[in-house]
């Protein structure tokens, strides 16, 4: 997507963005509520048009139907027939997207085989709870045949603990074993960090930060680790002083980032030399992510969830 803007009942909610999705990667975005997220989603999808800029699908314009039907797309939110079934509701997708009859069921008795909720597919969607509807939402994204990209909107409201990780779990098999490309939006941090290569930002309309965590790239960056100390007004004073590129995350939390030259083992004989007592320093190539949400969280009251 290049340049792309958009605004709702005279409010810009998409400003300007600029970025590539990496085939055969899981791509997140990641906001507190309101960013625009979901707003993303739909004109990716062409559900709504853009005031100006453009985007590409699989290398197309996702108005044409083989494009369509290699996209797939678990909204946010979706509404289901209270008399229908999962069966039936996730068998008649499947015949939009030029499934047989018989490769419609056997589709459908896989992937719910897969997410684990083979026990659902004859019951009245009226009779199933929050959580149990969740599980056929995420299903949707997955009935195509030729399925090439998969966006993603918040996917694990209402799901417990284990749902989710079988969800995600799945994601990253499709991914790696698949090819499949996935654009991700979610406001819990913690998964996203779980899953993503590549991680984007969005606040009030606009990318603010882009991190890139495939660890064949990683490798060569700065590394970053947490540190937890018991002074750490004065661990900042002495690591700056020593050369050392260093900020507050919160009240007991550092980021440090050293460069290639540069090694743990002198920050952590320097802190202890000024008997700077350390809980805790913990390599973690996402915490300058963490650290920028952080902030964000701190001028918002919109949810985000930063740590489980």
């Amino acid at each position: 997507m290049k340049n792309l803007s958009k605004s709702i009942a005279g409010q810009l909610i998409i400003n300007n963005i600029s970025f590539i999705i990496v085939k055969g990667k899981i791509t997140a975005i990641i906001g507190p509520n309101g960013a625009g997220k979901t707003t993303l989603m739909k004109l990716i999808m062409g559900t709504i048009n853009p005031d100006s800029g453009s985007i590409l699908v699989l290398n197309d314009v996702i108005e044409k139907s083989s494009i369509r039907e290699q996209v797939g797309y678990i909204p946010e939110h979706l509404e289901f027939p209270p008399r229908s079934t999962p069966k039936h509701f996730l068998r008649h997708l499947c015949i939009l997207n030029s499934f047989t009859f018989q490769q419609a069921q056997n589709h459908i008795y896989q992937i719910a085989k897969n997410l684990e909720f083979g026990s659902l597919l004859n019951k009245g969607f009226s009779t199933l709870s929050a959580g149990m509807r969740q599980k056929i939402r995420l299903a949707v994204g997955f009935m195509h045949q030729d399925l090439q990209f998969l966006l993603v909107d918040e996917p694990t409201t209402n799901l417990d603990i284990l749902a989710r990780e079988i969800f995600l779990n799945f994601l990253q098999q499709n991914v790696r074993e698949n090819g499949l490309t996935v654009f991700y939006s979610s406001h819990v941090f913690p998964e996203v960090k779980r899953i993503a290569d590549y991680l984007f930002i969005l606040h009030e309309g606009s990318v603010v930060g882009q991190y890139d965590f495939c660890e064949s790239i990683l490798k060569h960056k700065t590394r970053n680790y947490r540190l937890r100390v018991d002074n750490i007004h004065l661990a900042v004073r002495v690591l700056e002083a020593n050369g050392f590129s260093v900020s507050l995350i919160h009240n007991d939390s550092l980021l440090l980032k050293l460069q290639s030259q540069q090694k743990s083992n002198d920050s952590i004989d320097l802190l202890r030399k000024h008997d700077i007592q350390i809980h805790s320093f913990t390599e973690d190539p996402h915490v300058e992510a963490f650290s920028q949400l952080l902030k964000i969280q701190q001028t918002t009251s919109e949810k985000l969830i930063l740590e489980n």
